[in-house]
């Protein structure tokens, strides 16, 4: 195995750095003794454990205080089905950008640590491991924080051993084509440094300069983040920004092949060390571009689904599922390698992302779900609104919403407090708006649970949040069960409803989904026993579904 690594490793360092082989030998010795010395009490996981999995996100704080706490909240997860626990950034941060702007990755937040200090981290992952849970956290490979000692060193002369860490310009002309991800809240793509009087470059915030993975120490640098992380127990990472890693001159400096090279270089290596590690690429991308992250299956395991999450808002404005029908069609999703997989959600931690699709569809969507002019995000380009506010409360409705998640193919994603039918956090939005600076429409759902509050709810079984609690986990539960939903192949056969079947084995589960606000009745072709529903009536021949209504047969 060192042999084909070693050779999966040299071509990839000769396609970044075509003219430093002495310094590929001091990288594959540093792997080398990494394993022999770090590596050999680390259980390797299963192949294809994140395929039949049902996904949580959250952040730390907001869903507790810290990680003590948090690890006290972990059976509540595993009641509700959660086997896959994806912590949004945790580690070391100002908090300019609610930590995706990291001034230390080898560090969790000291105010997340808890009673334990840095080892309530560890405790966390033990007692998540011991309930069949594992843990996934981001890592923003494309910056870091201007705190972080190496921006501070490379900002403090022109002749800073870390200077071409970054991207440094006597003016803001150098990469002119990049596009400006944060339209409304930056300007330009640089910042001035008042130490040297030059530009350095962002993608993002001014406080988050881009790393320059042209030089190869910052790409052995980001591999020790991951090695050490995963030697003390977590099972991924989710690649932040990743499509913008390589920057070529004269290009909008997205996905360049290069950038491709970087992935397959970390894959390579992570799958000498602990093979399965999950990488899951962070691609807000059309399919057609995404897959390429997976490679030929040498590069990401995961990648998200974007434009399912729009589509499906879209089909239950139009009560019309055809649009999510045509967004899984090979032209627009191609194939993805056996051991890859799609990650989905009804919403992400930032916003009901409308970046890829038509004007047309963006301005039926903000008309159906955009109820507040302050939920809208980057011009138009999304709304930031939680699920219960964009669904204006309606329980039923939110529901059908998850089946089709859960039915459709994907690993699915819960976004924290959903399962509690939380809504947009008013306070929280103004707090952070004074505390930053930014009105940035991600505030609002961003928002603590109150678990004094959520607690009592929970034990009133009418209550909303109990009744959204119990659906989901039951709805987890059956998914679980039954192969057909997680790895299944996909149909849609003719129906009054829409209906998505899914066939793995010799197994099959249809699901009939009523998008309508009236009460449809569907034939059935043969006999079927009824898995799981909600505003369903099955008797012999025919599934009568109440308006948001759904059916789940085998």
């Amino acid at each position: 195995m060192a042999v084909e690594t070693r050779e999966r490793l040299f071509a990839c360092w000769q396609n970044l750095y075509p003219c430093k082989t002495e310094e590929f030998d001091q990288f594959w010795n540093w792997l080398k003794d990494c394993k022999e010395a770090k590596f050999q009490d680390v259980t390797a996981l299963p192949a294809g454990w994140f395929q039949d999995g049902t996904a949580y996100v959250a952040y730390v704080d907001h869903f507790a205080k810290d990680f003590t706490s948090f690890t006290e909240r972990l059976d509540y997860l595993q009641e509700l089905g959660v086997d896959i626990i994806w912590l949004l950034p945790c580690l070391d941060s100002p908090m300019v950008d609610q930590g995706f702007d990291i001034c230390d990755f080898e560090k969790v937040r000291p105010s997340l640590q808890g009673e334990d200090g840095d080892q309530a981290f560890d405790k966390f992952l033990s007692r998540a491991s011991e309930l069949g849970i594992r843990v996934i956290f981001d890592v923003t490979v494309n910056h870091c924080s201007n705190e972080h000692p190496w921006f501070k060193e490379a900002a403090s002369s022109r002749d800073s051993a870390k200077r071409d860490w970054f991207f440094w310009s006597d003016t803001e002309e150098r990469f002119s084509k990049a596009r400006l991800l944060f339209k409304g809240m930056v300007s330009s793509n640089w910042e001035k440094s008042e130490e040297t009087g030059q530009y350095y470059f962002h993608r993002f915030y001014p406080c988050q300069p881009d790393l320059n993975y042209q030089n190869p120490q910052v790409l052995k640098a980001m591999l020790e983040v991951f090695a050490n992380w995963r030697r003390r127990g977590v099972s991924g990472f989710r690649l932040d920004a990743v499509p913008f890693i390589w920057k070529d001159e004269g290009t909008d400096c997205e996905n360049r092949p290069r950038a491709h090279t970087i992935i397959k270089l970390f894959r390579a290596a992570l799958d000498y060390l602990t093979p399965n590690t999950l990488m899951l690429a962070e691609a807000c991308q059309p399919p057609k571009e995404v897959v390429q992250f997976f490679g030929k299956g040498d590069e990401c395991h995961g990648a998200y689904h974007f434009p399912m999450m729009p589509m499906i808002y879209l089909a239950l404005a139009r009560q019309d599922g055809e649009c999510i029908k045509e967004v899984l069609k090979p032209e627009i999703t191609p194939p993805i390698p056996e051991d890859c997989q799609w990650f989905t959600f009804l919403r992400c931690h930032d916003e009901l992302t409308l970046e890829m699709v038509t004007p047309e569809q963006r301005q039926e969507i903000h008309s159906h779900f955009c109820h507040d002019e302050k939920w809208n995000f980057r011009c138009g380009e999304g709304i930031s609104a939680r699920l219960f506010d964009l669904c204006k409360g309606n329980l039923d409705q939110v529901l059908l919403a998850f089946s089709l998640l859960f039915t459709l193919p994907g690993t699915p994603i819960i976004y924290y407090g959903d399962e509690l039918a939380l809504f947009n956090d008013e306070a929280f939005f103004e707090e952070k708006s004074k505390e930053t600076g930014f009105k940035d429409s991600r505030f609002f759902v961003r928002g603590k649970i109150k678990w004094d509050e959520m607690d009592k709810e929970l034990l009133v079984k009418d209550s909303l949040p109990a009744r959204t609690h119990a659906a989901l986990s039951e709805m987890i539960e059956k998914r679980k069960a039954n192969k057909s939903l997680t790895r299944g192949k996909l149909d849609f056969p003719e129906s009054p409803a829409f209906a998505i079947k899914r066939s793995f084995q010799g197994e099959t589960v249809l699901a009939l989904h009523n998008l309508n606000d009236s009460t449809i009745e569907v034939p059935l072709a043969e006999q079927n026993t009824e898995l799981y529903s909600k505003g369903a009536k099955v008797a012999a021949g025919t599934v009568t579904l109440a308006p948001y209504g759904f059916c789940w047969l085998t």
